[in-house]
C-alpha cells in the first residue's frame, strides 16, 4: 500500500514544481515520508508505520491537487484519510492566511501524535529551502510555525516511549 500511495502522490504532483526550488514537487512529500520512516522506532507496530508513511507521502495532495479525502478513504482507509484530513491546509475560501492558519493549528491541536510527528517532519523539511530562498517570508513561516507548534502541545508529544518528540524533529 505504500507503494500504491507513492504512486498515487506522484500522479496527482505531476508536473507541479515546489515554489522555492524548482524542483519536481514529489520530492517533497517523498522526503517527509523518509524522515518519518527513518524516525520510527524498530517497535513500533507494523500498521502504525505504514499509515504514517502513507499520510506523509499523501499529505498535500487535497491541498494541492484534485485529491479528496472521500477519494484517499476509499483507496487507503480511515486512519489514512483521516490522517491527511488533519494535515491538510484550510481552503483559501475560508478566509485571510492568520485565519487560516489559526484554523489549521486549532485542528491540529486535536490530532492524534502520529500526525503531530508528520507535521514536524513537514515543517523540517520545508523551512531550509524556504530559508535560503526567500529569507523575509522565512519571518513569518517561523511564526506561524511557532504558534502552531504551540497550539499542538508539543512538549506532551510522546511516541512508542520516545518522550518530547520535538527534541528530535526541531534540532
Amino acid at each position: 500500500m505504500i507503494q500504491k500511495a507513492i504512486q498515487f502522490a506522484a500522479v496527482k504532483h505531476s508536473g507541479q514544481l515546489r515554489k522555492w526550488t524548482n524542483s519536481p514537487y514529489i520530492t517533497h512529500p517523498l522526503s517527509v515520508m523518509e524522515k518519518v520512516k527513518n524516525y520510527l522506532p524498530t517497535h513500533v507496530p507494523k500498521e502504525v508505520k505504514e499509515n504514517m508513511m502513507m499520510a506523509a507521502v499523501l499529505h498535500d495532495t487535497v491541498e494541492d491537487t484534485d485529491a479528496t479525502i472521500p477519494e484517499i478513504l476509499h483507496i487507503f482507509g480511515e486512519t489514512v484519510a483521516n490522517y491527511v484530513w488533519y494535515l491538510s491546509d484550510t481552503p483559501k475560501f475560508a478566509g485571510n492566511r492568520a485565519h487560516r492558519k489559526a484554523l489549521d493549528a486549532e485542528r491540529l491541536a486535536l490530532a492524534p501524535n502520529e500526525v503531530k510527528i508528520i507535521k514536524l517532519f513537514d515543517f523540517q523539511d520545508n523551512a531550509p529551502s524556504i530559508k535560503e530562498n526567500d529569507p523575509r517570508f522565512y519571518q513569518q513561516f517561523l511564526l506561524e510555525k511557532h504558534n502552531l507548534f504551540e497550539k499542538m502541545n508539543l512538549e506532551s508529544v510522546s511516541f512508542y516511549g520516545d518522550e518530547n518528540i520535538s527534541r528530535f524533529v526541531l534540532v
